[in-house]
């Protein structure tokens, strides 16, 4: 199981304006063993609106993907099927 903080990180420090899709590699890890390995991920922003805003998450070399909901903050706070906020 992930934690929406892998998805907050990136979706902050990209500051993707509406529309704009970027690719980035990141490191992942494996537990319990720690093995290392890069990643190559995809993020694009949905919508131009105010909070909540959606973003489109892709893992390059599975296909999945999920659109996630962020608060005014960049917190991830709705990853469909894996983690929602409450509260």
């Amino acid at each position: 199981m992930g934690s929406p903080v892998t998805n907050t990180l990136p979706i902050r420090n990209l500051g993707l304006t509406p529309e704009e899709e970027r690719e980035i590699r990141m490191a992942c890890i494996r537990i319990p063993h720690l093995a290392v390995s890069p990643q190559a991920q995809t993020y694009a922003r949905l919508d131009a609106g105010e909070p909540p805003r959606r973003f489109r998450y892709r893992n390059v070399a599975s296909g999945f993907t999920a659109d996630l909901m962020v608060d005014d903050e960049g917190l991830v706070v709705d990853h469909p099927g894996l983690w929602r906020r409450r509260g």
